[in-house]
C-alpha cells in the first residue's frame, strides 16, 4: 500500500511539473494609446557583425581521420574486450584460459574493426583543407559586399508593408 502511494505521489509530481513547463509565456501587455503618442516614433540602431565567415564542418581529411581512428578504438576496445570474455565463460572448465584470450582477442577485433570504421566516416565527413579555404573565401565577399543594416531595414519595412498595407512606407531595394 505505501508503495502504491510512493508511486502516486510521484506520477502526481511529474504531472504538476510537465504542466507548469508546458505553458508559453504571456506577451506584455500593449502599451496605452497616450503613452504611445507621448514617446513617438521609436526606431532600431543595428550593428553590423564584423565581416568574415567561418565555415561549421570537419575541416582537414587528415585530421579527421586520425580523430576517427582514436575515437573507434576507444569505443570498440573496451567494448569488444568485455564481448570477448563473455563468449570464453561457456568454455566449461577451461573459461580460465578461454575468458583472457577471448577478452584479449575481442580487444584487438575492437581496436583495429572500430579504429577502421570510425577513422573512414570520419574522413569521408571531412571537407578538405583547400575546398576549407574557398568557402571561407567565398563567405567573406559575399558578406562584405553586403550593407547589413540596409538589409535589415528593407525587409523589416517589407513586412510591415505586408501586414498593414496602408502605412506609407517606401522600399528603396
Amino acid at each position: 500500500m505505501l508503495d502504491f502511494l510512493f508511486k502516486s505521489m510521484a506520477a502526481i509530481a511529474a504531472v504538476c511539473v510537465l504542466a507548469a513547463c508546458a505553458g508559453t509565456p504571456k506577451p506584455p501587455p500593449q502599451l496605452a494609446d497616450n503613452v504611445r503618442s507621448a514617446l513617438g516614433p521609436i526606431g532600431i540602431i543595428t550593428v553590423g557583425p564584423s565581416v568574415g565567415g567561418s565555415l561549421d564542418a570537419p575541416v582537414g581529411v587528415e585530421r579527421q581521420a586520425a580523430i576517427g581512428v582514436l575515437e573507434g578504438a576507444a569505443i570498440g576496445a573496451p567494448s569488444d574486450f568485455v564481448a570477448g570474455g563473455l563468449l570464453g565463460l561457456p568454455c566449461g572448465p577451461g573459461a580460465i584460459i578461454c575468458t583472457p584470450v577471448g577478452a584479449l582477442g575481442g580487444g584487438i577485433l575492437g581496436l583495429v574493426g572500430g579504429g577502421t570504421y570510425a577513422g573512414i566516416r570520419k574522413a569521408n565527413q571531412a571537407v578538405p583543407e583547400s575546398t576549407a579555404a574557398e568557402l571561407h573565401t567565398a563567405l567573406v565577399q559575399a558578406i562584405s559586399n553586403r550593407d547589413l543594416q540596409v538589409d535589415l531595414r528593407n525587409t523589416r519595412f517589407r513586412g510591415m508593408r505586408a501586414t498593414q498595407p496602408w502605412l506609407p512606407i517606401s522600399v528603396h531595394a
